[in-house]
């Protein structure tokens, strides 16, 4: 059905309309996907178990775990753009749900962080061996 699709472009405030199976199916299948734009990544989205094969996947909005677990699941990603990456209410810094001993091929990763203490992030930098573009904003609404 989607063997010849390049790019996924989903820029909707209705994300939440979509079927979870329907884009759970688009981003693990062994489709042609290699470009995808969202505007809002969610938990749901992610499939336990599996990896996608997707190399660029730019979101507008997504929470710190989700991040974690886009790292966690989407193992082939060599561009990863985040345009606003909030913190999750429920995220202690010990607890850290990203697996240690992945290995990550994002060349070019672009963030802007929004109230996200820095070691958060610090945590994760190790583990972006092969990065050769890197931005980082961090926006705080503390003085």
């Amino acid at each position: 059905m989607m063997n010849n699709i390049k790019t996924l472009d989903i820029q909707s405030e209705d994300i939440n309309s979509f079927d979870i199976n329907t884009v759970q199916k688009i981003f693990y299948s062994e489709s042609s996907i290699i470009h995808c734009y969202l505007s809002e990544f969610q938990e749901e989205f992610i499939l336990n178990n599996s990896h996608s094969s997707m190399k660029e996947l730019v979101i507008n909005s997504c929470d710190y775990l989700c991040f974690v677990n886009i790292l966690n699941h989407f193992c082939s990603l060599e561009k990863l753009t985040i345009n606003t990456l909030l913190m999750s209410s429920n995220v202690i810094l010990g607890s850290n749900p990203f697996k240690e001993n992945s290995i990550l091929l994002i060349k070019d990763l672009k963030i802007c962080a929004h109230s996200i203490p820095f070691d958060y992030l610090q945590r994760l930098f190790r583990y972006f061996e092969n990065i050769q573009i890197f931005s980082l904003s961090i926006v705080s609404d503390e003085g």
